[in-house]
């Protein structure tokens, strides 16, 4: 979707741009290379957070995740907000089971605290206690924020789905009433020994015809009988008219 595109672009400038600034100051050449190399392929991943939730969501965590652990101490870019904004893209539109996307995203949450808690440079355990928790709160935040929408758009879909069923009955109702009120002239046709009869019945209501009367039943009837048919026409006792035409079949 062109909206999602125009969004990774604009969060690539007002993330990448200062996430540049950190990552140059703070870590060595190489790692700086890798850990802007990993948010510039996240931040095109949410250009399809939309239309392909999974792989979008799999790709921006993964790289976030990656980075990471890439370096002996925690750097928090600001292009690591991809992560939840793809977690909550993909809470809301893929679909898995809400459940499975939280249950990923919180265990990679515990890993990336584990591994501050066991590296070897050291981190204190409520240091690593706290930055668990800290990512573990943004993650069900964003997973939360998702259900939501994905609650929203079930119930749109749900209230679209009931609207086309509505439609489709009136419709329906509507072709039914104007086949019942308007089935007034019922045409018959029949074959046999040679000769060709066609039936035309009107069952509307009987009475005079109106005035002045036309020519047009004497002209079929001439016409008839020019090729050796008849013709017969007239009123229905029970209401309407009808017309019988029969034709022979040329020796």
């Amino acid at each position: 979707m062109r909206s999602d595109g125009l969004l990774a672009i604009l969060l690539g400038l007002v993330l990448g741009i200062p996430s540049v600034v950190i990552a140059s100051l703070s870590t060595l050449p190489t790692t700086a290379l890798f850990l802007l190399a990993g948010a510039a392929i996240a931040h095109v991943a949410l250009g399809w957070r939309r239309a392909r939730p999974v792989v979008s969501a799999a790709v921006a965590n993964g790289l976030v995740f990656a980075m990471a652990l890439a370096v002996p101490w925690f750097v928090l870019l600001p292009s690591c907000l991809v992560a939840p904004i793809a977690i909550h893209a993909c809470t809301a539109n893929a679909r898995v089971r809400p459940a499975l996307v939280l249950a990923v995203s919180v265990a990679s949450c515990l890993v990336i605290g584990g591994r501050y808690l066991l590296w070897p440079t050291g981190q204190t355990p409520a240091a690593a206690a706290l930055l668990t928790a800290l990512l573990v709160a943004v993650v069900v935040t964003a997973w939360s924020l998702g259900l939501l929408r994905r609650t929203q758009l079930a119930q749109v879909e749900l209230l679209q789905g009931q609207a086309r069923e509505a439609e489709r009955a009136r419709i329906a109702r509507d072709v039914h009433d104007v086949v019942a009120h308007s089935l007034a002239v019922i045409v018959g046709l029949a074959w046999a020994d040679g000769v060709l009869t066609v039936s035309i019945r009107d069952s509307g209501p009987s009475g005079p015809p109106p005035a002045p009367g036309g020519n047009g039943i004497a002209g079929m009837r001439d016409r008839l009988a020019i090729l050796g048919g008849t013709l017969e026409a007239g009123p229905l006792d029970t209401g309407g008219f009808r017309v019988v035409a029969t034709v022979r079949e040329p020796a």
